[in-house]
């Protein structure tokens, strides 16, 4: 059994990547995991996301107003996972990632009400959470993890095998291939890698 948290910008296009990617793992090796999203908007994540954006062409001419849209998904997440639970939040935000994978420059906030329409969520609802305390308090918990565990940049994915009671920290993309092996392979030598690792304990 194997526990995954994936520190995500809300909005970024690597981390709808890495999400894609840890989902055709699990299912090829037929796992069962515990999949936690934890979406956190900072500096270095905006920055990194508008970077990887202008490398694919994507022209972001005002910033600031990106770093709005951000922060506001992050606050719809948390509401609808006050509301609705997990699940709920987690559609949310794969459908939000998944409709601005390829272009961000004409999102606008009630684009996030529209998703929840079409995710059959109460409007009302979410909104009279967005700037409550519980949001707030549930915001400022994953980042205090993520402090814990030295999140330094987004996408960044922690697996946990429950039984080794170890985690394995990956920074940046990865591929489904070698977060297979990863998955597989409870000797994984992170020194061997291509990728940013490191070992974690398990709380």
């Amino acid at each position: 059994m194997f526990e995954v948290y994936l520190f995500v910008n809300p909005i970024g296009i690597y981390c709808y990547d890495v999400e894609c990617q840890t989902r055709l793992a699990t299912d090829e090796l037929n796992l069962k995991i515990s999949l936690h999203y934890i979406p956190l908007v900072n500096q270095q994540a905006i920055i990194a996301d508008i970077k990887h954006r202008r490398l694919n062409c994507e022209k972001i001419d005002h910033p600031v107003a990106y770093t709005q849209l951000a922060c506001k998904a992050l606050h719809y997440y948390h509401a609808i996972k006050f509301n609705y639970g997990n699940r709920a939040a987690r559609n949310f935000l794969a459908t939000v990632q998944d409709s601005l994978k390829n272009d961000c420059s004409s999102c606008y906030f009630i684009f996030f009400d529209e998703v929840c329409r079409k995710l059959h969520l109460d409007i009302n609802d979410i909104h009279e959470l967005l700037d409550s305390a519980e949001v707030a308090d549930s915001i400022d918990k994953d980042q205090e993890l993520a402090e814990l565990w030295h999140i330094e940049s987004v996408p960044t994915t922690v697996i946990f095998d429950l039984e080794e009671d170890q985690g394995t920290l990956i920074d940046g993309k990865i591929d489904c291939n070698d977060l297979m092996e990863i998955f597989s392979n409870h000797s994984y030598n992170p020194h061997s890698s291509k990728y940013s690792l490191r070992k974690l304990r398990l709380l």
